[in-house]
């Protein structure tokens, strides 16, 4: 009796432990997919400077929906965010600044480049909310991400994944990546050359000459 009690306890904990981790999830996703919105919404103007073209009927209308969208599903972000992320304002004010993009083209060089660098914080710190939001995940449920932002002045999200671990025990290191150093093995001098592993794979040579 006891042990199947035990049991019960054992099950109805892991269901509270896999529904909070689902939740956590699902949270992580509507942030994703608001924060690949909001990269989109910057293409529509900053991948080509938008004053120095012809903007067509279709983009204007393709910017139309996704400022409508942004705005539309900014509740939303923002109650699944929570306090990880405090920049709301920003975005409603910069949607309703950026009324369209016929009207961009009258910015001022001041006033484009401070709405481009607006847009450029508020998406760091969106991916850095989601890396939050991650690390909150027991550390068996990891979902693939990083809270990683991506390199100024670029609209690229940040690289997925994260640094390499460090090698197995008894295990053979991690060929150096092409073009760069290889590291000494523990215990041995720098400089002094390193004697081949048996049975370890050779790390692979670069088809390009420096």
């Amino acid at each position: 009796m006891a042990a199947a009690k035990k049991k019960d306890d054992k099950h109805e904990h892991h269901h509270k432990k896999r529904s909070h981790v689902e939740q956590i999830e699902e949270r992580i996703a509507v942030c994703r997919e608001y924060a690949a919105h909001w990269e989109e919404y910057f293409k529509c103007f900053g991948t080509n400077d938008i004053r120095d073209r012809k903007v067509t009927d279709q983009e204007e209308n393709q910017f139309g929906k996704l400022s409508n969208l942004l705005a539309r599903k900014l509740f939303r972000f923002t109650r699944y965010v929570g306090d990880k992320f405090s920049d709301s304002d920003d975005i409603l004010e910069l949607l309703q600044a950026n009324e369209s993009l016929r009207g961009m083209q009258d910015f001022s060089d001041a006033n484009f480049s401070k709405t481009e660098v607006t847009w450029h914080q508020i998406f760091i710190n969106m991916h850095r909310a989601v890396g939050r939001l991650t690390r909150e995940l027991p550390a068996e449920e990891h979902i693939e991400g990083t809270d990683t932002p991506p390199a100024s002045g670029g609209s690229a999200p940040p690289p997925r994944g994260g640094p390499p671990g460090p090698p197995r025990p008894g295990g053979a290191l991690s060929p150096p990546k092409l073009g760069g150093p290889t590291p000494p093995r523990p215990g041995t001098a720098p400089g002094a050359p390193k004697p081949p592993r048996p049975g370890a794979p050779k790390p692979p040579t670069s088809k390009f000459k420096p």
